[in-house]
């Protein structure tokens, strides 16, 4: 006599694992995605526009700080324009330095706005700040190419809605600045990029 009640499991145990291998698949890299662009409007503190080597240095950085978004999850991030921007010289926060730049830079069509702001602007213990639902990025320029290129995967990955750890060498982690994982070796960034490669808002 057959025993029902355990071949009753198989069937659910089937379904449990075709779901998952569904949602793994979902969050993996796809040669076949669509590639999906969004236009950035850089935004740098007049400050650091003194010379064009400077601005053709951060234009190389953002665009190898893009390059990870593009091969691993088919977004794009272009550079639209690239802007002067004189800061609000009372900023004493980086909230405070962020409300300046989304009061003085529009997106003007622009999906996401991101602002480089002089040395000179301490954000305390943080080197970037980003709100989300206005999709703002604020950074904080820095002499090494290595951690600004670090810092601003790292506001990025916040506004695809991936949080702060304090797992070590994560890319979402404000520690050891530089050393930290790619992209698109985040598990917690992963799930934040189902609405991005489907096109959807979230």
């Amino acid at each position: 006599m057959p025993d029902w009640d355990r071949m009753g499991k198989y069937p659910f145990l089937i379904s449990v694992f075709f779901l998952t291998a569904v949602l793994v698949q979902s969050a993996l890299p796809s040669e076949d995605l669509p590639l999906r662009t969004l236009n950035i409007r850089v935004a740098v503190d007049g400050n650091l526009m003194t010379g064009d080597d400077l601005r053709a240095e951060i234009g190389r950085v953002l665009r190898d700080a893009f390059f990870a978004f593009k091969t691993s999850f088919g977004i794009q991030i272009r550079i639209k324009e690239m802007t002067s921007w004189d800061p609000d010289p009372d900023s004493d926060s980086p909230n405070a330095l962020l409300r300046s730049l989304e009061k003085e830079v529009a997106h003007e069509g622009s999906d996401i706005v991101l602002g480089v702001a002089s040395p000179q602007y301490h954000l305390g213990d943080r080197q970037g700040v980003s709100c989300s639902c206005l999709n703002y990025i604020l950074v904080r320029y820095l002499a090494s190419r290595k951690n600004l290129e670090f810092v601003i995967q790292h506001e990025i990955c916040h506004l695809f809605g991936a949080v702060d750890l304090r797992e070590k060498g994560s890319i979402m982690s404000g520690q050891g600045l530089g050393s930290g994982r790619s992209p698109q070796q985040e598990p917690a960034f992963l799930s934040g990029l189902s609405c991005f490669r489907s096109g959807k808002e979230g």
